[in-house]
């Protein structure tokens, strides 16, 4: 599996932050190598890698499957059914973070409209907004999502476009064919 090498030019005592994101595409080992030091093509120091296991479906202590009720959104996200990620969408009592939304939102793929249809509807009644989740209005096809979409994410776009004097986007049907009317339910 190919990998990712980030080179920097240090000072002395310098530091450089760097944040990565990465997902493991299927279940197996997979090595996460720390930092190595060079100095004339000689290596000088590195740490140890860490493993990590990925597993199709996680398991708690001892074996026992996850339990039915989520803890965590992300967790209802991952391994719940629509019927849970909605439930702690609809509960104000449960915390959902933006960035959670982020995640959420790789799960509404094709054939997943009902999924992302309460997400955004949860996500509109919290006063939340994710671009991953709205982007995906064009794919399901949401004509009130994608101008939310389109106002939030690209307002030049919507000002070059706009009919004058409004925010008003007029798409274009052939665009929206079989586009719902109404909103995200």
């Amino acid at each position: 599996m190919a990998t990712e090498s980030r080179q920097h030019l240090f000072q002395p005592y310098s530091t450089v932050p760097e944040e990565l994101y990465f997902y493991f595409p299927a279940p197996g080992k997979f090595g996460m190598f720390p930092a190595h030091v060079w100095k004339r093509d000689k290596l000088l120091a590195c740490g140890s890698p860490t493993w990590i296991e990925v597993v199709e479906r996680r398991v708690e202590e001892e074996g026992a499957s996850l339990a039915k009720e989520p803890k965590s959104f992300t967790d209802a996200c991952q391994e719940g059914t629509v019927e849970a990620v909605a439930a702690w969408m609809e509960d104000p009592a449960r915390p959902v973070h933006p960035a959670e939304l982020e995640a959420a939102a790789r799960r509404c793929g094709p054939g997943q409209e009902e999924l992302w249809a309460r997400l955004v509807a949860g996500a509109q009644r919290r006063g939340l907004y994710s671009v991953a989740l709205w982007s995906l209005s064009l794919l399901h096809r949401s004509a009130p999502a994608i101008e939310e979409f389109l106002l939030q994410s690209h307002p030049d776009f919507v000002q070059s476009v706009a009919v004058p004097g409004t925010s008003t986007v007029i798409l274009e049907s052939s665009l929206l064919h079989g586009a719902r009317k109404e909103g995200p339910t």
